[in-house]
């Protein structure tokens, strides 16, 4: 009689996640750069790196002292590699993995994880946007402290609606169709959109060109500024941006465009115009665009709001009316 014992495991998606990080071969090239001399390390860097991965997209991610548990109904074989236990991805092993990327330098890993990516696909990116997000943190941090550390968690500008709580910033350069980020920093908590674009552009602008192949950056207007466009002709990379409409060239321009200018777009209800201007040195084009819907709800907003100072108007002149004056002229 047959007394094999079976047990079963959990993949889940898993597989998949794990299939792709070996395709991209993750776990090699970390270990390129966070290599170890130490010949009793079981786990790599980059196998950690996969592991919280791994963790990071489960379907209930674990803190790093849980990892262990988060893999003991796993196949750790299929998903790592073979030799591996659980109890070798623990929180010491992981912290230590997180000490070596960061020393190594997240944003020059991310670039070279990201190149990899887009040569397995086979996909040469083209145009870019480049965004920022803050993500809110619990907890005291280095937030009353000089800011003697690479990295600032503060308060600032929060777009998760958080502005009680100390952040810290997330730029990336995403590729426009896809989504595939192609570039990562991880900044101060209350630093500046137009700063960092600026920056991103000046020390990356040359290598996003000539190794990424990439030519054109899409961003919101925190990407214009006479000395962003500088540094955006110096790095030969085209941009598409919307102008500030603060700006006296813009006000000018609008008060000079008539509506025999607008030509019909194949989209109903838009029509535009372009414009040759120089601006900050730089010759460029400026697109006016019309939109009789947006034009339409800004009319109904106006007609409110002259409505609402009306009925105030009258309420004034009542209360004026029902009050009593000694003589005709003192009314």
């Amino acid at each position: 009689m047959d007394t094999q014992a079976y047990s079963s495991k959990t993949l889940d998606h898993l597989g998949l996640v794990a299939g792709m990080c070996r395709e991209i071969g993750i776990s090699e090239i970390i270990d390129t750069y966070c290599g170890s001399d130490s010949t009793e390390q079981i786990v790599s860097t980059g196998k950690a790196l996969e592991a919280m991965i791994l963790n990071g997209l489960g379907f209930v991610n674990k803190r790093l002292y849980l990892i262990p548990h988060f893999f003991q109904d796993k196949p750790l074989e299929l998903l790592l590699g073979a030799g591996y236990e659980a109890e070798h991805f623990n929180d010491d092993r992981l912290g230590r993995a997180l000490d070596e990327l960061y020393e190594t330098g997240v944003t020059t890993l991310f670039t070279h994880l990201s190149r990899r990516t887009f040569q397995v696909l086979g996909y040469q990116p083209q145009k870019g946007h480049l965004d920022t997000t803050t993500m809110s943190v619990h907890g005291r941090y280095n937030s009353q402290e000089a800011e003697t550390t690479e990295l600032h968690i503060t308060q600032g500008y929060s777009k998760d609606n958080r502005p009680d709580l100390p952040q810290v910033t997330l730029q990336l350069i995403c590729e426009h169709l896809s989504g595939i980020p192609m570039h990562m920093e991880t900044l101060n908590g209350n630093s500046s959109d137009s700063e960092s674009f600026r920056r991103t552009v000046q020390d990356f602008g040359n290598q996003l060109y000539s190794e990424n192949g990439l030519r054109t950056i899409v961003a919101d207007s925190k990407l214009y500024s006479k000395d962003t466009l500088q540094v955006l002709q110096a790095s030969r990379l085209n941009w598409i941006s919307r102008v500030p409409g603060t700006l006296d060239a813009v006000k000018e321009l609008l008060d000079k465009v008539k509506p025999g200018d607008l030509k019909e777009l194949t989209v109903e209800g838009y029509s535009s115009a372009c414009y040759t201007i120089k601006y900050g040195g730089v010759d460029q084009h400026w697109v006016v665009y019309r939109s009789l819907s947006a034009e339409e709800r800004e009319t109904q907003t106006l007609k409110r709001q002259l409505d609402k100072e009306a009925e105030q108007a009258r309420k004034s002149l009542a209360k004026l009316q029902r009050q009593s004056f000694h003589c005709k002229e003192d009314d």
